[in-house]
């Protein structure tokens, strides 16, 4: 990815060893957050015949020829909200010839016997993402110097989403190019930790 961008923070919170019940309930608090933005990771369309060797020299991941030059570049932008939104095909297969020249069914377009493909390598890349992560940490002091930690961690805490893997498998021609899932959904832990 080409640019990826974090900025954190904490803030410990004003109220510390107060007396009385109260006190010890709101004493010791801090929060933290951390935002990040991150460019969408770039991906290749490979073959899938021959294992993945369309030229056949004995190497694999080799990368399909381009028969349409307008799908390069392509971003794979929003997600699947719903069923109907997974019919959205962001990369046609039409676009490709993974066929060998020279061998039987090899199309207008195929890859050369030993040559290379016409498909430049990451010419497909994702959506960027941008996620904020935060935490709620409660501090108990015990013996002398040492401390407990009880931590509240919620991970994307607006629930931001973006585009799962795309099916780009030739195997699969009807759900070439589609986008069946997302990623980036909130969690959140809690955890404790002792220091001495």
């Amino acid at each position: 990815m080409r640019h990826v961008a974090t900025v954190n923070g904490s803030y410990e919170l004003p109220w510390k060893h107060r007396p009385g019940v109260v006190g010890a309930i709101v004493s010791d608090w801090s929060l933290s957050a951390s935002a990040q933005y991150r460019d969408g990771v770039p991906f290749t369309i490979l073959c899938s015949a021959n294992g993945v060797d369309c030229n056949l020299d004995g190497s694999g991941q080799d990368r399909a020829n381009i028969v349409d030059g307008s799908v390069l570049g392509t971003t794979i932008s929003g997600y699947p909200q719903t069923p109907a939104d997974t019919a959205r095909i962001y990369i046609p297969i039409g676009a490709f010839d993974q066929t060998t020249c020279r061998q039987p069914g090899a199309t207008a377009n195929c890859v050369d016997v030993g040559g290379g493909s016409t498909q430049p390598r990451n010419s497909f890349r994702y959506a960027g993402s941008f996620s904020v992560d935060s935490a709620l940490v409660r501090s108990i002091p015990t013996v002398g110097t040492q401390r407990a930690q009880v931590r509240l961690e919620v991970f994307n805490l607006f629930n931001t989403h973006y585009a799962g893997t795309p099916s780009v498998s030739f195997a699969l021609p009807d759900n070439f190019g589609r986008v069946f899932g997302t990623n980036g959904n909130r969690s959140w832990q809690i955890g404790v930790r002792y220091d001495w």
